[in-house]
């Protein structure tokens, strides 16, 4: 998690306040235009200098939540979402998967009516991302 939140505040510090020129143009005639180019020599000009961001850097609630996350120990951050099973659970686990998989599949090579395909379907993808993320 911090591989992606370090380079990313570290690219928000390297940004620096955006500036624009704008170059406001009078015409003899008197018709006003902005551009970002200088005017013309018979026209008269006026430079105008406008920042493109309200708030440069980040916000104090970020700042806070970084300082938090530097001093949090090793120990207090979070563990991964599925701790690993024990082999045996896990190869009965896989094993009844598969089962489950291999019915499905046969339910549908059998046929099914047109209410029960949907579920059947998702039933399969279902189970073949659990043996791919899990089973050998």
């Amino acid at each position: 998690m911090h591989d992606k939140i370090i380079p990313l505040v570290a690219m928000l510090g390297l940004c620096g306040p955006g500036l624009a020129q704008i170059h406001q143009c009078t015409s003899s005639a008197g018709a006003v235009s902005f551009q970002d180019t200088p005017c013309s020599e018979l026209e008269q000009s006026k430079l105008r200098v406008i920042r493109t961001d309200s708030q440069p850097g980040l916000r104090a609630a970020e700042k806070a939540w970084l300082k938090r996350l530097k001093r949090r120990p090793e120990s207090k951050k979070p563990s991964p979402r599925r701790p690993q099973k024990s082999t045996k659970r896990q190869e009965k686990s896989c094993l009844k998967k598969k089962q489950q998989l291999e019915a499905v599949r046969a339910r549908l090579r059998r046929g099914y009516k047109a209410s029960q395909g949907e579920s059947l379907r998702r039933k399969r993808k279902n189970y073949e991302a659990y043996l791919f993320r899990y089973c050998d």
